[in-house]
């Protein structure tokens, strides 16, 4: 007890002996754990994009090669990859394409930004995406329908019931159903679903393909698997 106490009192009279050097330190010491708390949480809400989804640590983004990127790898492939990868090997529990991206609409003249994703009945099943109301008719291909999240009906309608209203996305849509959507939280943090538009040529690529594993799968062995196709 009474080292501790003659440790504290050397400390204090050098503190007060060398004011400049141990505010100095201080404040350095200050800075880096709030720098290093900073970073800690940063990196953590980086990690957890997207991960609300059922099985999210067993989804990936399949990113064909190709020459044409300079990193080696391209982020779309055909439509039947999705179809293949789940009849070929028993590793992948589920299979999806869809095509997302950042669009712009017009309402009554005023024009809006918005994340749109194409979807198909695999995409939604996969990704659980949720009916709020109104029919499954925007997974149908080549039609003119749409579907909207309960944020942007609200935001475009108030109150109003949605469904059969029309949005200008490079032409005329009409609103056939609510989804839920996802968290905020997302790589993808759509507002509008349309059909993706499938295609059965292999020389088309447009989509991006994504999968699930089954539990227990060995991702570095099922990698090595698929390098040849």
């Amino acid at each position: 007890m009474n080292m501790l106490r003659h440790y504290i009192k050397l400390a204090i009279r050098n503190l007060i002996k060398y004011k400049s050097q141990s505010v100095i330190s201080i404040i350095g010491l200050a800075i880096g754990f709030t720098c290093f708390a900073l970073s800690t949480l940063w990196i953590r809400y980086e990690q957890t994009y997207d991960t609300f989804h059922d099985g999210a640590d067993r989804i990936y983004f399949v990113r064909p090669e190709s020459y044409m990127y300079s990193s080696g790898l391209s982020e779309i492939s055909p439509y039947p990859l999705a179809g293949f990868l789940k009849a070929t090997f028993p590793e992948v529990e589920d299979a999806c394409n869809m095509q997302a991206w950042y669009t712009s609409f017009k309402y009554k003249g005023k024009e809006y930004k918005s994340f749109k994703i194409g979807v198909d009945s695999a995409t939604v099943q996969m990704f659980n995406i949720q009916i709020v109301s109104g029919s499954k008719d925007f997974m149908i291909r080549d039609n003119n329908q749409v579907a909207i999240t309960e944020q942007l009906a609200s935001r475009l309608f108030g109150k109003e019931d949605p469904i059969g209203k029309t949005l200008d996305i490079y032409g005329e849509k009409s609103i056939c159903a609510v989804v839920k959507a996802w968290d905020t939280h997302s790589n993808l943090p759509f507002e509008l679903l349309e059909s993706n538009g499938a295609d059965k040529e292999w020389n088309v690529s447009s989509w991006q393909t994504y999968i699930k594993l089954r539990k227990g799968t060995d991702i570095k062995a099922f990698r090595k698997k698929t390098s040849g196709i």
